[in-house]
């Protein structure tokens, strides 16, 4: 598993982008040599055409939407109506469920945006039979094209011989997705605890409880694939072949450095909470210091304007020359000693 780099433009664009309606696209996959061969079908009856007569080892469905299409889906593959329910809705929590003859697995793809301080999903079902995956994905979904992507920038040809090495494909591109997160909310976390040191602002509060809401929103879609994987490690399943252990096994590693990123960034947003109160306090005690020594700069001023300010009819020095320029003298001398003591102290 490659671990993804940060994208320096993904503050404008980002990765994740599903709709939730639109037409539906059924992708059917023949994989040979590690070279992907895709046909896109006009008709739901090509489906069963093609799983009958040719050597389809991945069907891929884009619009979850069109609940008609994935019912006559379900019925060719015999699917279950608990599993075409658990396809048709996307608010599911990931699981792994055991049937019959085939595994469901319920997934989240995730992808941060940076601008709104959110989690975006998109859940991806995915049904493995002996020889052939089936993958649902929400209507725009970009997952067919990563998984193509991801497969041949490998090259791990003998992993996509069997319907398992797929999915072990398809497990790792959304696990690098996880990381990738991770990593993006990190350096956001980070840019966000500078500013609050230097330049603390009203609305940073509000954008700290952004991204609380965000760690947990991605808690609650990531962490369970730790549990799924431990399942696929422990137990033994008809659909995963035991070579392919040590390839989940690798997968998850990864995911227990997901989970570490998920415990760093939520002790992370406390500390930010604690930053913020923190940085306003210290500003607020810097304002309350610089009126301080302007008080107390106008303390000994106020006190001599105070005493030649009154009306007696006998004041000695009112009747001098050099009065009214030698109180300036005073003041000003006053006013600069002042300073440089407090220069001296490191008051300021």
């Amino acid at each position: 598993m490659r671990r993804l780099k940060r994208i320096a433009s993904r503050k404008k664009n980002t990765t994740l982008k599903p709709v939730h309606s639109g037409p539906t696209a059924i992708h059917m996959i023949e994989v040979e040599g590690g070279d992907f061969h895709s046909h896109t079908a006009e008709r739901i009856e090509e489906v069963e055409k093609h799983l009958q007569d040719t050597p389809v080892d991945w069907i891929h469905i884009d619009g979850v939407h069109d609940v008609n299409t994935i019912e006559k889906v379900g019925g060719i593959l015999n699917l279950h109506p608990l599993v075409v329910e658990d396809i048709l809705n996307v608010d599911h929590r990931p699981k792994l469920e055991v049937k019959e003859n085939h595994l469901l697995v319920i997934l989240k793809r995730l992808a941060f945006h940076p601008e709104k301080v959110e989690v975006l999903e998109e859940q991806i079902s995915i049904v493995i039979f002996d020889k052939v995956i089936i993958s649902f994905g929400e209507a725009g979904s970009s997952f067919y094209e990563r998984v193509i992507t991801q497969a041949e920038e490998q090259r791990q040809d003998h992993l996509l011989d069997q319907s398992d090495g797929l999915f072990h494909t398809m497990l790792d591109v959304i696990v690098d997705e996880y990381m990738k997160v991770t990593e993006e909310m990190g350096d956001d976390m980070e840019e966000l605890e500078d500013r609050l040191i230097m330049h603390p602002r009203q609305n940073d509060l509000q954008t700290i409880y952004e991204y609380r809401h965000a760690v947990l929103s991605f808690k609650k879609r990531a962490l369970p694939v730790q549990d799924m994987l431990i399942k696929l490690l422990q137990q033994e399943f008809d659909m995963i072949q035991v070579n392919m252990r040590e390839y989940f096994n690798d997968i998850y590693d990864h995911m227990v450095v997901v989970a570490d990123a998920y415990e760093a960034h939520r002790g992370q947003v406390a500390s930010l909470v604690d930053l913020y109160y923190s940085s306003i306090s210290n500003k607020m005690n810097e304002i309350m210091k610089v009126l301080t020594i302007v008080s107390t700069i106008f303390i000994p001023l106020t006190f001599i304007a105070g005493i030649y300010g009154m009306n007696f009819a006998h004041m000695p020095e009112l009747d001098e020359q050099w009065a009214y320029p030698l109180v300036w003298v005073i003041m000003i001398s006053l006013t600069v000693g002042m300073l440089i003591y407090f220069k001296v102290k490191k008051w300021y």
